[in-house]
């Protein structure tokens, strides 16, 4: 399961996992590149170790404007916060090492349990929002059903 998303919009450069892991570093973290893989399928992904552990990855596949501008008319998220989210092409995926992948040979199903993750404890909320913050981007803890923006408080 993912813990938390941040949705945000993909500036000039790019983000990357390396500009991520950088600015968490700058924030006191030890992170690790790592991947996620199974048979030749593989993700990138950044392990933050210290000061608590949870993992990240980015997904900016095209569908991830179609979820944006869905995710956007839900009623659980703030009004004021549904147009930045319906104009987001990129999020950054946030959960624990606690996941399980099973493959067919139609498709590899994620076997999303309950996260031991939790994006309220205050050491990760702080990492979170300060990469919100720097993204200008939308904060979605879907453990606790929090929503956040910079221009939203």
């Amino acid at each position: 399961m993912q813990s938390a998303r941040i949705w945000f919009r993909q500036p000039d450069p790019g983000v990357t996992l390396g500009s991520v892991k950088k600015q968490l570093e700058a924030k006191g973290a030890q992170v690790e590149e790592t991947e996620w893989s199974l048979g030749s399928f593989s993700v990138p992904q950044l392990h933050v170790l210290q000061p608590i552990p949870f993992l990240i990855q980015l997904n900016d596949d095209e569908y991830v404007v179609e979820e944006a501008d869905e995710f956007s008319k839900f009623e659980s998220v703030p009004v004021e916060i549904r147009p930045k989210l319906a104009a987001c092409d990129a999020r950054l995926e946030i959960g624990d090492i606690s996941e399980n992948a099973a493959i067919t040979d139609q498709e590899i199903f994620v076997i999303a349990g309950w996260t031991n993750f939790d994006p309220s404890h205050p050491t990760a909320r702080d990492f979170l929002i300060g990469l919100a913050t720097s993204l200008d981007g939308v904060f979605e803890d879907n453990v606790n059903g929090f929503w956040w923006t910079p221009d939203f408080e």
